[in-house]
């Protein structure tokens, strides 16, 4: 590709990751119901038209945001349990989910509009998340299989679903979650 591709590339990266935060500041303030795509494009300060080229609907938006999201915190995650282990990564994506604003926002006023997107196995943003749960287990050198991944995931959906304050007890669930032998045990039932 040529460098003035690539400047378009990330010129294009550059808008997309203000459209997504733009929504999410909006779904945070008024909620996915209250938000109008014209918000979105104020808040990401771009024009309703290319708000459009990256995003045709309010679903589809959400869609955009919970991938974008998923993947940040892969990306987080997988270098904090690289760096030291899968107890903290767990840590990390537990206290992200409980203080993500738009997610508080969407799942106290709003939490049809999260059930589609939760749906086990089904959709874009579960097969974000189910992949990005199998790169964190490999960045602590466990086993990134089916089960194990199922395993890590339950747990993150509960504390998608039935928050806990910061360190109330997602310490105890990650740590439990990371000692081979309990994962072991539990995955052999």
């Amino acid at each position: 590709m040529t460098s003035s591709g690539s400047r378009r590339d990330a010129g294009f990266d550059r808008t997309q990751t203000a459209v997504l935060e733009g929504a999410a500041r909006c779904f945070a303030r008024v909620g996915v119901r209250g938000t109008t795509m014209q918000d979105v494009a104020h808040e990401a300060g771009v024009a309703k038209g290319t708000l459009y080229n990256h995003v045709r609907t309010k679903p589809d938006l959400l869609r955009a945001l919970v991938v974008h999201r998923v993947r940040s915190m892969t990306r987080a995650a997988c270098e904090l349990s690289a760096q030291e282990g899968l107890g903290a990564a767990l840590r990390l994506v537990c206290e992200q989910l409980v203080t993500d604003q738009a997610l508080v926002a969407v799942r106290e006023r709003e939490p049809e509009q999260l059930l589609p997107l939760l749906a086990p196995w089904s959709g874009a943003g579960w097969d974000e998340a189910r992949a990005g749960c199998a790169a964190v287990l490999s960045a602590d050198h466990r086993s990134s299989g089916e089960d194990a991944v199922g395993v890590v995931l339950r747990q993150v959906l509960q504390a998608v679903l039935w928050p806990r304050e910061p360190g109330e007890d997602t310490d105890v669930v990650a740590e439990v979650l990371a000692r081979r032998d309990v994962a072991a045990g539990y995955l052999a039932q």
